[in-house]
């Protein structure tokens, strides 16, 4: 499987696609007309075609400068991490990357692009996960989402979900090193922004280090320097997606080991990971370059990522917020939204986490449970909402209140009483 060029070799294209080839790591030789990796001597099939005007570009741009580490990262979960819920996660931290939900190959080149790519301009930084295996249509995702004016574009091969893999995608595709190299350097050869990938430690029978080992350099060789590593395996057949995050044991030793091993390649640690305190425990005596978190975040947005610009940054100017503070920042969005036919829940459903832990938390989410919905609804539904908790609370500072007890596994609809608000939709966490 190889990269085609495709387009008239005129003027000084010639240069820029060999500029292009020696990219992805592979020669080029001209042919009827297009410029393309040489197949010949290996006698794979023409997979991918990509305008030669593209390949100029990437070829003739210079390095982009990435926004800011990816010490921090907020896991990419289905149904979760949409626009509404990342504007609402930025507020807590300028600094830590974001992720979109997956999204396919098809919905983007069939479907309403808009709708699957925009987001909003203050997300910075922020990644598009893709989910597919074709490069051709991997490459013109890529492409399409970097006019969006994404930071980064991340490949999942983590998802162990048996839709995902009927489809040809996720962790599947660990069994398959080649074929990652190859969308891996069809994206590349189309954008300017990195390329990473996530994908999990091992799938079924391929379970050893040097089974991974050989994953992860394959791959690098289609260009691919970052690796989000879940240090699970998946189990593609007999788990479920939420029994593939709790009963394949974590081992973190084969992430570290990754970093050791390959220490020029960007490694960000993924899995069961609930708070700042474990993540600066993987990041210490570098360990690995980066960590990311999923459920923790997302449940507890102010403890993880309160105050995770100083203490994972140690940026003395990064935020650190009162929860006040941070609603009081999105009430002109959560307006503006409104006015733009965005309805109330779509936006509040992300923020049930905000007063997890505090007096008067458990009466904010039952207010919005009720209210919500009502066809008067409106920005006063989600005030009187907070106004369910206490002033000194809401203006509490994140060292002082803060709740430390994670959410683990129990749901975001359950205080430590017996009553249960059911609020918050099933979800599938990507890798």
């Amino acid at each position: 499987q190889v990269l085609a060029i495709a387009g008239r070799e005129r003027g000084g294209g010639a240069c820029f696609a060999a500029a292009a080839c020696k990219r992805v790591g592979a020669p080029w030789v001209p042919v009827q007309g297009m410029f393309r990796q040489n197949a010949a001597a290996s006698g794979r099939r023409l997979l991918s075609t990509v305008p030669v005007s593209e390949i100029v570009m990437a070829a003739q741009a210079p390095a982009v400068a990435v926004p800011a580490s990816r010490r921090l990262c907020v896991a990419p979960m289905m149904d979760w991490t949409d626009r509404f819920d990342r504007a609402f996660l930025r507020k807590f931290s300028k600094n830590t990357w974001l992720y979109t939900e997956m999204v396919t190959t098809g919905a983007i080149i069939h479907g309403n692009q808009d709708r699957h790519l925009q987001f909003f301009k203050d997300e910075h930084p922020i990644a598009l996960q893709l989910g597919g295996s074709d490069p051709n249509d991997l490459a013109k995702c890529a492409a399409i989402a970097e006019t969006y004016g994404y930071d980064e574009i991340n490949l999942n091969v983590g998802c162990p979900s048996e839709r995902v893999s009927s489809g040809s995608f996720g962790a599947c595709l660990m069994a398959e090193p080649e074929l990652v190299r190859d969308c891996v350097a069809a994206m590349k050869a189309v954008v300017k922004v990195p390329v990473t990938v996530k994908h999990r430690i091992g799938i079924d029978d391929m379970q050893s280090y040097e089974q991974l080992c050989n994953f992860v350099s394959t791959v690098h060789e289609g260009g691919c320097n970052t690796f989000i590593v879940h240090a699970r395996i998946a189990v593609l057949k007999g788990l479920s997606p939420k029994e593939n995050r709790q009963v394949p044991p974590l081992k973190y030793d084969f992430v570290y080991n990754l970093k050791r091993d390959f220490p020029h390649l960007e490694i960000i640690i993924n899995g069961g990971i609930t708070d700042l305190e474990q993540a600066k425990g993987h990041l210490e005596g570098g360990k690995v370059d980066g960590v990311m978190i999923g459920r923790s975040a997302y449940h507890e947005p102010f403890r993880i990522l309160g105050n995770a610009d100083r203490e994972i940054y140690g940026d003395a100017n990064g935020y650190s917020k009162t929860r006040q503070q941070v609603v009081d920042e999105m009430l002109p969005f959560i307006e503006e939204q409104l006015a733009a036919g965005v309805s109330l829940n779509s936006i509040t459903r992300h923020m049930l986490g905000l007063f997890h832990g505090c007096q008067g938390g458990r009466q904010f989410r039952r207010h919005l449970a009720d209210y919500v919905h009502k066809n008067d609804s409106g920005l006063h539904t989600f005030l009187d909402a907070v106004d369910k908790v206490p002033e000194e609370i809401r203006r509490g500072t994140a060292a002082s209140d803060n709740p430390k007890t994670p959410y683990g596994d129990r749901a975001l609809d359950r205080d430590s009483d017996s009553e249960t608000v059911t609020l918050s939709p099933v979800h599938v966490e990507v890798g």
